[in-house]
């Protein structure tokens, strides 16, 4: 093994299986209509910096979605959830005429929703996949399938913004 070795991800392919069916779930027990969107697992972390009388400190937060979508209308349902994919909170429904941009970096596999009148950075996922190690995401999810569909109906969505005029710099497959 040399200096610069690719770490290999390790996770079993029968309980990312079962995984997904939890999430399709619990999805469905949330959102009405569910089943009549594609869905797929994605994290983010929020950090928060506080200056102190001696240190400063860091903290980060970490999130579990579901995101739900549908090709037909756009529409986008995103779905918090606890690590273990018992509890939720209320879906969070992203309308397209609500947003002025999107964009997704590659190499960190982000995605983003930039809300016209919102917060400036909008929602942020990430949507790779976690090994069985995973320590503060949804351990064993592998989602290469779901990811490409994803992408693809992100993609299109972006198309009908810039179709709308607005201007999109950063979305890069």
């Amino acid at each position: 093994m040399g200096l610069f070795f690719k770490k290999t991800s390790k996770f079993d392919e029968e309980i990312s299986t079962e995984n997904k069916k939890r999430l399709r779930e619990i999805f469905n027990d949330a959102v009405s209509e569910g089943e009549s969107y594609r869905i797929l697992y994605a994290g983010a972390t929020d950090q928060a910096f506080r200056k102190g009388l001696i240190a400063d400190t860091k903290a980060t937060t970490f999130h579990n979605y579901i995101v739900g979508y549908r090709r037909e209308d756009f529409q986008v349902v995103i779905l918090e959830i606890d690590r273990a994919m018992i509890q939720y909170a209320e879906p969070l429904y992203i309308d397209i005429d609500e947003i002025k941009e999107t964009n997704y970096y590659r190499k960190t596999r982000q995605a983003w929703f930039v809300y016209k009148n919102g917060p400036a950075y909008g929602i942020k996922i990430e949507i790779g996949d976690s090994d069985a190690n995973a320590r503060y995401t949804i351990p064993n999810l592998h989602q290469e399938k779901e990811r490409e569909l994803f992408l693809n109906f992100f993609e299109r969505y972006t198309n009908v913004l810039r179709k709308r005029g607005y201007s999109i710099d950063r979305w890069k497959r």
